[in-house]
Protein backbone atom coordinates (compact mmCIF):
# COMPACT_ATOMS: atom_id res chain seq x y z
CA UNK A 1 0.00 0.00 0.00
CA UNK A 2 1.54 3.56 -0.86
CA UNK A 3 2.28 5.39 1.92
CA UNK A 4 2.56 9.45 2.27
CA UNK A 5 3.80 11.63 4.97
CA UNK A 6 2.22 15.28 5.99
CA UNK A 7 4.52 17.91 8.03
CA UNK A 8 2.75 20.66 9.52
CA UNK A 9 4.00 24.32 10.30
CA UNK A 10 1.72 25.99 11.94
CA UNK A 11 3.01 29.62 10.96
CA UNK A 12 0.79 32.42 9.41
CA UNK A 13 1.67 35.78 9.81
CA UNK A 14 -1.78 36.77 10.11
CA UNK A 15 -5.05 34.43 10.12
CA UNK A 16 -7.48 34.82 7.00
CA UNK A 17 -10.68 35.61 7.98
CA UNK A 18 -11.77 31.86 6.64
CA UNK A 19 -9.28 29.83 8.05
CA UNK A 20 -9.76 27.43 11.35
CA UNK A 21 -7.07 25.88 10.76
CA UNK A 22 -4.07 25.18 13.64
CA UNK A 23 -1.98 28.36 12.99
CA UNK A 24 -0.69 31.55 14.58
CA UNK A 25 1.90 34.23 14.13
CA UNK A 26 5.83 33.02 15.33
CA UNK A 27 7.37 35.34 17.50
CA UNK A 28 10.67 34.63 15.83
CA UNK A 29 12.59 32.41 13.46
CA UNK A 30 13.88 31.10 17.27
CA UNK A 31 10.60 30.32 17.82
CA UNK A 32 9.95 28.42 14.20
CA UNK A 33 13.91 26.78 14.58
CA UNK A 34 12.75 25.42 18.56
CA UNK A 35 9.20 23.73 16.69
CA UNK A 36 11.59 22.33 13.69
CA UNK A 37 13.42 20.57 16.14
CA UNK A 38 10.48 19.04 17.76
CA UNK A 39 9.60 17.83 14.37
CA UNK A 40 13.17 16.34 13.82
CA UNK A 41 12.47 14.23 17.21
CA UNK A 42 9.11 13.48 15.90
CA UNK A 43 9.96 12.22 12.78
CA UNK A 44 13.02 10.11 14.28
CA UNK A 45 10.69 8.28 16.19
CA UNK A 46 9.11 7.09 13.13
CA UNK A 47 12.73 6.23 11.63
CA UNK A 48 11.88 2.21 11.56
CA UNK A 49 8.82 2.73 9.45
CA UNK A 50 10.39 5.57 7.17
CA UNK A 51 13.66 3.31 6.33
CA UNK A 52 11.69 -0.15 6.10
CA UNK A 53 8.54 1.81 2.94
CA UNK A 54 8.78 3.90 -0.13
CA UNK A 55 7.08 7.25 0.49
CA UNK A 56 4.94 8.09 -2.40
CA UNK A 57 4.68 11.77 -1.46
CA UNK A 58 5.57 14.60 1.13
CA UNK A 59 3.35 17.49 1.73
CA UNK A 60 4.64 20.53 3.73
CA UNK A 61 1.47 21.81 4.99
CA UNK A 62 0.23 24.71 7.54
CA UNK A 63 -0.20 27.42 8.32
CA UNK A 64 2.32 28.93 6.06
CA UNK A 65 5.30 26.49 5.48
CA UNK A 66 7.35 29.25 3.07
CA UNK A 67 7.18 31.42 6.15
CA UNK A 68 10.28 29.65 7.29
CA UNK A 69 13.80 30.62 6.10
CA UNK A 70 15.40 28.32 3.60
CA UNK A 71 17.67 26.76 5.60
CA UNK A 72 15.39 25.93 7.78
CA UNK A 73 13.33 24.21 5.53
CA UNK A 74 16.70 22.23 3.98
CA UNK A 75 17.31 21.22 7.07
CA UNK A 76 14.53 19.44 7.56
CA UNK A 77 14.26 17.84 4.58
CA UNK A 78 17.88 17.05 5.21
CA UNK A 79 16.87 15.38 8.19
CA UNK A 80 13.87 13.28 6.00
CA UNK A 81 16.92 12.04 4.08
CA UNK A 82 18.25 10.60 6.49
CA UNK A 83 15.83 7.71 6.81
CA UNK A 84 14.56 7.59 2.97
CA UNK A 85 15.92 8.66 -0.10
CA UNK A 86 13.96 11.75 -1.69
CA UNK A 87 14.74 10.68 -5.15
CA UNK A 88 11.47 10.05 -7.35
CA UNK A 89 9.52 11.42 -4.80
CA UNK A 90 6.71 14.51 -4.76
CA UNK A 91 7.44 16.57 -2.41
CA UNK A 92 5.27 19.59 -1.75
CA UNK A 93 5.80 22.86 -0.62
CA UNK A 94 2.15 25.03 0.45
CA UNK A 95 3.05 28.58 -0.09
CA UNK A 96 1.88 31.93 0.42
CA UNK A 97 2.80 34.52 -2.54
CA UNK A 98 4.58 37.10 -0.03
CA UNK A 99 6.24 34.56 1.91
CA UNK A 100 7.33 32.45 -1.41
CA UNK A 101 9.23 36.25 -2.64
CA UNK A 102 11.73 35.99 0.78
CA UNK A 103 12.82 32.22 -0.56
CA UNK A 104 16.05 30.84 -1.87
CA UNK A 105 13.89 28.79 -4.75
CA UNK A 106 17.05 27.69 -6.25
CA UNK A 107 17.87 25.87 -3.07
CA UNK A 108 14.83 24.59 -1.81
CA UNK A 109 15.16 22.66 -5.34
CA UNK A 110 18.13 21.83 -4.54
CA UNK A 111 17.23 20.16 -1.56
CA UNK A 112 14.57 18.35 -2.61
CA UNK A 113 11.38 20.30 -3.08
CA UNK A 114 9.95 19.97 -6.42
CA UNK A 115 6.27 20.95 -6.20
CA UNK A 116 4.83 24.12 -4.99
CA UNK A 117 1.28 24.83 -3.97
CA UNK A 118 0.85 28.66 -4.45
CA UNK A 119 -2.13 30.09 -2.17
CA UNK A 120 -3.83 32.73 -4.40
CA UNK A 121 -7.50 32.50 -3.55
CA UNK A 122 -8.24 35.78 -6.15
CA UNK A 123 -6.89 37.64 -8.69
CA UNK A 124 -8.68 40.76 -7.34
CA UNK A 125 -7.39 42.59 -4.54
CA UNK A 126 -9.95 44.47 -3.44
CA UNK A 127 -11.07 40.82 -2.54
CA UNK A 128 -7.96 39.24 -1.47
CA UNK A 129 -8.26 42.67 0.96
CA UNK A 130 -11.83 41.53 2.24
CA UNK A 131 -10.76 37.80 3.51
CA UNK A 132 -7.57 39.02 4.91
CA UNK A 133 -4.57 37.73 2.69
CA UNK A 134 -1.73 39.84 2.79
CA UNK A 135 -0.44 39.41 -0.87
CA UNK A 136 -1.52 41.17 -3.79
CA UNK A 137 -2.35 39.97 -7.24
CA UNK A 138 0.84 40.96 -8.75
CA UNK A 139 2.91 39.21 -5.84
CA UNK A 140 1.24 36.64 -6.94
CA UNK A 141 2.14 36.57 -10.15
CA UNK A 142 5.81 37.76 -9.12
CA UNK A 143 6.20 34.71 -6.93
CA UNK A 144 5.12 32.48 -9.19
CA UNK A 145 7.25 33.81 -12.37
CA UNK A 146 10.35 33.79 -10.20
CA UNK A 147 9.18 29.89 -9.34
CA UNK A 148 9.96 29.27 -12.82
CA UNK A 149 12.81 30.66 -13.55
CA UNK A 150 13.91 28.31 -10.49
CA UNK A 151 12.77 25.51 -12.57
CA UNK A 152 9.79 24.78 -10.79
CA UNK A 153 7.58 22.81 -13.29
CA UNK A 154 5.20 21.70 -11.09
CA UNK A 155 2.87 24.49 -9.96
CA UNK A 156 -0.66 24.47 -7.70
CA UNK A 157 -2.42 27.32 -7.54
CA UNK A 158 -5.20 27.41 -5.09
CA UNK A 159 -8.66 29.63 -5.56
CA UNK A 160 -12.26 30.07 -3.82
CA UNK A 161 -14.90 30.65 -5.31
CA UNK A 162 -18.00 32.28 -3.98
CA UNK A 163 -16.17 35.25 -1.94
CA UNK A 164 -18.04 37.85 0.35
CA UNK A 165 -18.46 40.53 -2.66
CA UNK A 166 -17.50 38.23 -5.87
CA UNK A 167 -19.32 38.37 -9.01
CA UNK A 168 -18.96 36.58 -11.94
CA UNK A 169 -16.99 39.19 -13.41
CA UNK A 170 -13.93 38.46 -10.83
CA UNK A 171 -14.73 34.50 -11.73
CA UNK A 172 -13.95 35.53 -15.67
CA UNK A 173 -10.90 37.75 -14.43
CA UNK A 174 -9.49 34.31 -12.43
CA UNK A 175 -9.85 32.51 -15.68
CA UNK A 176 -7.89 35.15 -17.35
CA UNK A 177 -5.36 35.04 -14.91
CA UNK A 178 -4.82 31.32 -14.62
CA UNK A 179 -4.99 31.77 -18.58
CA UNK A 180 -1.70 33.77 -18.52
CA UNK A 181 -0.03 32.00 -15.75
CA UNK A 182 -0.70 28.52 -17.34
CA UNK A 183 0.18 26.60 -14.16
CA UNK A 184 0.14 22.83 -14.29
CA UNK A 185 -2.68 21.85 -11.36
CA UNK A 186 -5.47 24.26 -10.13
CA UNK A 187 -7.60 23.29 -7.04
CA UNK A 188 -10.61 25.59 -7.13
CA UNK A 189 -12.62 25.33 -4.46
CA UNK A 190 -16.18 26.73 -3.26
CA UNK A 191 -16.00 28.65 -0.18
CA UNK A 192 -16.95 26.84 3.28
CA UNK A 193 -17.74 29.35 5.98
CA UNK A 194 -16.46 27.47 9.66
CA UNK A 195 -17.84 28.34 12.93
CA UNK A 196 -15.57 30.53 15.00
CA UNK A 197 -14.15 32.71 11.86
CA UNK A 198 -14.51 36.12 10.53
CA UNK A 199 -16.49 35.09 7.71
CA UNK A 200 -18.88 33.10 10.07
CA UNK A 201 -18.75 36.83 12.46
CA UNK A 202 -19.40 38.49 9.76
CA UNK A 203 -22.77 36.97 7.70
CA UNK A 204 -24.01 35.87 10.98
CA UNK A 205 -24.06 40.00 11.49
CA UNK A 206 -25.81 40.57 8.09
CA UNK A 207 -22.63 42.20 6.44
CA UNK A 208 -23.27 39.57 3.09
CA UNK A 209 -25.46 36.47 1.99
CA UNK A 210 -23.86 33.44 0.53
CA UNK A 211 -24.50 32.92 -3.19
CA UNK A 212 -27.77 30.77 -3.97
CA UNK A 213 -27.23 27.59 -5.07
CA UNK A 214 -28.61 28.17 -8.46
CA UNK A 215 -25.55 31.12 -8.56
CA UNK A 216 -23.06 28.84 -6.96
CA UNK A 217 -23.96 26.39 -9.66
CA UNK A 218 -23.43 28.44 -12.75
CA UNK A 219 -20.05 29.82 -11.37
CA UNK A 220 -18.75 26.30 -10.56
CA UNK A 221 -20.22 24.51 -14.10
CA UNK A 222 -18.53 28.09 -15.38
CA UNK A 223 -14.78 27.43 -13.88
CA UNK A 224 -15.05 23.93 -14.93
CA UNK A 225 -15.41 24.09 -18.50
CA UNK A 226 -13.72 26.66 -19.14
CA UNK A 227 -10.16 25.19 -17.29
CA UNK A 228 -11.39 22.01 -20.07
CA UNK A 229 -11.45 24.42 -23.10
CA UNK A 230 -7.36 25.54 -21.15
CA UNK A 231 -6.57 21.71 -21.29
CA UNK A 232 -7.41 20.85 -17.36
CA UNK A 233 -8.62 17.85 -16.69
CA UNK A 234 -10.99 17.65 -13.57
CA UNK A 235 -9.72 14.48 -11.95
CA UNK A 236 -11.72 15.04 -8.43
CA UNK A 237 -14.50 17.63 -7.64
CA UNK A 238 -12.25 20.69 -6.52
CA UNK A 239 -8.56 19.66 -8.19
CA UNK A 240 -7.67 20.03 -12.02
CA UNK A 241 -4.60 19.11 -13.87
CA UNK A 242 -2.62 19.45 -16.84
CA UNK A 243 -1.84 15.76 -18.50
CA UNK A 244 0.70 14.13 -15.78
CA UNK A 245 0.41 16.47 -12.95
CA UNK A 246 -2.36 15.09 -10.70
CA UNK A 247 -1.12 15.69 -7.28
CA UNK A 248 0.18 12.16 -5.72
CA UNK A 249 0.12 13.05 -2.23
CA UNK A 250 -3.93 14.36 -2.83
CA UNK A 251 -4.72 11.10 -4.65
CA UNK A 252 -3.18 8.90 -2.06
CA UNK A 253 -5.66 10.72 0.67
CA UNK A 254 -8.65 9.75 -1.86
CA UNK A 255 -7.33 6.25 -2.63
CA UNK A 256 -7.50 5.41 1.18
CA UNK A 257 -3.83 5.35 1.28
CA UNK A 258 -1.85 5.07 4.46
CA UNK A 259 0.15 8.24 5.45
CA UNK A 260 1.94 9.70 8.51
CA UNK A 261 0.56 13.00 10.02
CA UNK A 262 4.00 14.93 12.12
CA UNK A 263 3.67 17.92 13.52
CA UNK A 264 0.80 20.23 16.12
CA UNK A 265 -2.79 18.29 15.17
CA UNK A 266 -1.48 16.17 11.90
CA UNK A 267 -3.67 13.04 11.46
CA UNK A 268 -2.10 9.72 10.60
CA UNK A 269 -3.50 6.79 9.03
CA UNK A 270 -2.34 3.61 9.44
CA UNK A 271 -3.27 0.15 9.01
CA UNK A 272 -6.88 -0.28 10.60
CA UNK A 273 -5.70 2.73 12.65
CA UNK A 274 -6.23 6.75 12.49
CA UNK A 275 -5.03 8.92 14.82
CA UNK A 276 -3.90 12.65 15.38
CA UNK A 277 -1.70 14.55 17.51
CA UNK A 278 -2.37 16.71 20.44
CA UNK A 279 -2.91 20.42 19.01
CA UNK A 280 -1.04 21.55 22.47
CA UNK A 281 1.91 22.93 21.59
CA UNK A 282 3.10 22.61 25.60
CA UNK A 283 1.68 18.04 25.47
CA UNK A 284 3.97 17.87 22.44
CA UNK A 285 6.66 19.27 23.21
CA UNK A 286 6.67 17.43 26.79
CA UNK A 287 5.42 13.91 25.06
CA UNK A 288 8.86 14.40 22.72
CA UNK A 289 11.30 15.09 25.03
CA UNK A 290 9.85 11.61 26.69
CA UNK A 291 10.36 10.28 23.55
CA UNK A 292 6.87 9.47 22.99
CA UNK A 293 4.65 10.29 20.10
CA UNK A 294 2.18 12.96 20.54
CA UNK A 295 -0.82 11.22 19.87
CA UNK A 296 -3.91 13.29 20.85
CA UNK A 297 -6.59 10.57 20.33
CA UNK A 298 -7.51 8.01 17.70
CA UNK A 299 -9.40 5.21 16.38
CA UNK A 300 -9.85 1.88 15.38
CA UNK A 301 -11.99 1.44 12.03
CA UNK A 302 -14.07 -1.44 11.47
CA UNK A 303 -13.90 -3.12 7.20
CA UNK A 304 -17.53 -1.88 7.01
CA UNK A 305 -16.30 1.52 7.85
CA UNK A 306 -12.94 1.23 5.59
CA UNK A 307 -15.84 0.05 2.78
CA UNK A 308 -17.53 3.14 3.89
CA UNK A 309 -14.68 5.57 3.47
CA UNK A 310 -14.01 3.36 -0.09
CA UNK A 311 -17.32 4.30 -1.25
CA UNK A 312 -17.24 8.56 -0.17
CA UNK A 313 -13.62 9.23 -1.16
CA UNK A 314 -13.67 7.37 -4.67
CA UNK A 315 -16.28 8.70 -5.42
CA UNK A 316 -14.93 12.34 -5.06
CA UNK A 317 -12.90 11.20 -7.79
CA UNK A 318 -13.94 11.98 -11.71
CA UNK A 319 -12.31 8.09 -12.49
CA UNK A 320 -15.50 6.96 -9.88
CA UNK A 321 -14.74 3.63 -8.60
CA UNK A 322 -14.59 -0.44 -10.47
CA UNK A 323 -18.10 -2.02 -9.53
CA UNK A 324 -15.73 -5.39 -9.19
CA UNK A 325 -13.53 -3.66 -6.29
CA UNK A 326 -13.40 -5.81 -3.73
CA UNK A 327 -14.59 -4.94 -0.12
CA UNK A 328 -13.44 -6.66 3.49
CA UNK A 329 -16.02 -9.38 3.55
CA UNK A 330 -15.05 -10.60 -0.21
CA UNK A 331 -18.18 -9.03 -1.84
CA UNK A 332 -17.42 -6.56 -4.43
CA UNK A 333 -18.94 -2.45 -4.41
CA UNK A 334 -21.62 -3.80 -6.51
CA UNK A 335 -22.82 -6.39 -4.45
CA UNK A 336 -22.85 -4.20 -1.05
CA UNK A 337 -24.27 -1.26 -2.46
CA UNK A 338 -25.99 -2.39 -5.57
CA UNK A 339 -29.63 -0.61 -4.32
CA UNK A 340 -27.83 2.40 -3.26
CA UNK A 341 -26.30 2.68 -7.15
CA UNK A 342 -28.97 1.77 -8.75
CA UNK A 343 -31.29 4.64 -6.73
CA UNK A 344 -28.45 7.25 -7.62
CA UNK A 345 -28.78 6.31 -11.03
CA UNK A 346 -32.23 6.54 -11.09
CA UNK A 347 -32.07 10.11 -9.53
CA UNK A 348 -29.12 11.13 -12.38
CA UNK A 349 -26.49 11.70 -9.55
CA UNK A 350 -24.27 8.69 -10.82
CA UNK A 351 -23.63 7.12 -13.82
CA UNK A 352 -22.10 3.55 -14.89
CA UNK A 353 -19.88 3.12 -17.34
CA UNK A 354 -17.42 0.37 -18.74
CA UNK A 355 -17.56 -1.02 -15.55
CA UNK A 356 -17.38 1.59 -13.48
CA UNK A 357 -19.74 4.05 -11.15
CA UNK A 358 -18.94 7.68 -11.19
CA UNK A 359 -20.79 11.14 -10.50
CA UNK A 360 -22.65 12.65 -12.83
CA UNK A 361 -22.25 16.95 -13.42
CA UNK A 362 -25.35 16.76 -10.62
CA UNK A 363 -23.92 14.28 -8.39
CA UNK A 364 -20.91 16.33 -8.35
CA UNK A 365 -23.16 19.32 -7.20
CA UNK A 366 -25.22 17.13 -4.78
CA UNK A 367 -21.89 15.26 -3.43
CA UNK A 368 -22.90 15.40 -0.06
CA UNK A 369 -26.33 13.83 -0.78
CA UNK A 370 -24.32 11.07 -2.56
CA UNK A 371 -22.15 10.37 0.20
CA UNK A 372 -25.01 10.17 2.77
CA UNK A 373 -26.87 7.73 0.53
CA UNK A 374 -23.68 5.35 0.92
CA UNK A 375 -22.97 6.28 4.48
CA UNK A 376 -26.31 5.14 5.36
CA UNK A 377 -26.28 1.81 3.39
Amino acid sequence: MKLGLYIHIPFCKSKCAYCDFLSWRPESQEDIGAYLDLLGKEMALYAPLLRKRKLESVFIGGGTPSLVETEKLRGLLAKLGTYQDLEGLEVTLEANPESLLDQDLEALKKAGVNRLSLGVQSSQDRLLKKIGRIHTADMAKEAFYRAREAGFDNINLDFISGLPGEDRADIGANLAFIRDLDPDHLSYYALIIEENTPLYEARKGGDFEELSQEEDRWRIHHIEDQLEKLGYGQYEISNFAKPGKASRHNRLYWELGEYIGLGLGAHSNLGDRRYWNTDRLAAYKDDLDQDKKPIGGGEDLSGAERDQELAIFGLRMNQGIALDTPLHDGETFSDRYKEVIEDQIQAGLLIEEGGRVRLSRLGRDLAGQVELAFYMA
